[in-house]
């Protein structure tokens, strides 16, 4: 009798630590999750995008890290018009290097502050590996980066990888897209600087 009411006694002790375990794990998971999502996103339309952005000022350093004018941070109109055209401007230029025009081209491009925001973003998504600092998700039609190794090329490369999707009914091979974004990304002003030269 003795050591079925210890065996009882562990197999509640063991539950308790069991639940209290579980509760701590959903806390943090909550905790996390909230960290990157209590921000409230904030949006800008352009013709091909909508830009999802926490605060006004990371929208502002994108437009920087893409080619757009850092002193345009006084007149916010006017900063957020330019990124609206530098972002579409990119995507005409993509579009053009791969001679593909999607008859419906629309993305999302959604801005993360950090690497370590992606990465949590990426392992939500359900996949494993290394995080890529950017990467383009198919069937919610949007691009996902961080500030970190963000440049013009870099939004080229994963805007490369929409329009391909976009365009064909099937989506190619993941290889050939690769090998497509990179053409994209590698060439994306040679045209353009030959010929102001």
């Amino acid at each position: 009798m003795v050591n079925i009411a210890a065996e009882v006694r562990a197999a509640n002790t063991a539950r308790k630590l069991l639940v209290i375990f579980i509760f701590i794990a959903a806390a943090v998971h909550l905790c996390a999750a909230g960290a990157l999502g209590a921000e409230r996103w904030k949006s800008r339309a352009t013709r091909y995008s909508t830009i999802y952005y926490p605060f006004d000022d990371v929208l502002l350093e994108f437009g920087a890290k893409i080619g757009g004018n850092p002193f345009l941070k006084r007149d916010l109109d006017a900063a957020f018009k330019s990124i609206g055209e530098d972002v579409d401007r990119i995507t005409l230029r993509v579009e053009t290097l791969l001679d593909m025009y999607p008859p419906d081209l629309r993305f999302s491009i959604y801005i993360y502050r950090t690497y370590a925001e992606i990465k949590y973003v990426y392992r939500e998504m359900g996949f494993s590996g290394d995080a890529p600092i950017a990467f383009y998700l198919y069937r919610a039609r949007s691009i996902y980066l961080s500030f970190d190794g963000l440049s013009d090329r870099v939004l080229a490369h994963e805007m490369a990888h929409a329009v391909i999707n976009l365009y064909y009914t099937t989506a190619p091979p993941a290889e050939m897209q690769e090998v497509l974004a990179q053409y994209v990304d590698k060439h994306l002003w040679d045209e353009l600087t030959r010929k102001v030269r």
